[in-house]
């Protein structure tokens, strides 16, 4: 149970910190 949290959790933090970069680069 907690490794399925913990993957989703750094799976999240991936997208959110990919979206921020491309964001950034982009804009």
């Amino acid at each position: 149970m907690s490794q399925v949290y913990n993957s989703f959790v750094a799976v999240t933090i991936f997208c959110i910190l990919y979206y921020f970069i491309v964001g950034s680069t982009t804009l």
